[in-house]
């Protein structure tokens, strides 16, 4: 009997461990040697790493589109960028300390996380265009990503607003 238990414990387990793999497997992450990645990408990479090791390279797919991560040090701090395959910049991101945040973000980490708590900071950088036009007197406006996902749309009527801006 005891024998029963721990094999079906140990079953358990595994069926545990199993699909706790399946995110992550479904997700389609790789792990890669910068050398496997495609030309444009690797070369996007490299220059972004501005000559620092890259340490640790992932092909991911990231809503439908797959991009290529690096990560490298550089000035003692932790670094990443991702690009598509033909070396288009995604996001690029900065791990940085409390002092470096802008006083407003500072107030507003101040106010949702208590004084002790242990804080990691990444600085983010994305990428995204804003698309215009105006569509039978309507104003249309698509905000979309490299890997070609829409992150936000807006319909509006033919009127200006004063709150917007010419960039």
């Amino acid at each position: 009997m005891k024998k029963s238990r721990t094999l079906s414990l140990l079953i358990g387990l595994g069926m545990v461990a199993g699909l706790a793999a399946i995110p992550w497997a479904a997700r389609g992450d790789e792990e890669l040697t910068i050398d496997q990645v495609p030309e444009a990408a690797r070369a996007a990479l490299l220059e972004l790493a501005g000559g620092a090791k890259i340490t640790e390279v992932e092909r991911e797919n990231e809503h439908g589109a797959v991009v290529y991560e690096a990560e490298w040090v550089a000035n003692g701090r932790q670094h990443e960028a991702a690009v598509t395959a033909d070396g288009t910049l995604v996001e690029m991101a900065e791990v940085i300390g409390l002092e470096d945040l802008p006083s407003a973000v500072r107030a507003v980490v101040a106010k949702h996380f208590p004084g002790k708590t242990k804080l990691e900071i990444e600085k983010k950088t994305i990428v995204a265009y804003e698309v215009e036009a105006r569509i039978d007197g309507k104003e249309r406006e698509l905000l979309v990503l490299p890997t070609g996902e829409v992150h936000g749309q807006h319909a509006g009527d033919s009127k200006h607003h004063d709150d917007e801006d010419d960039d």
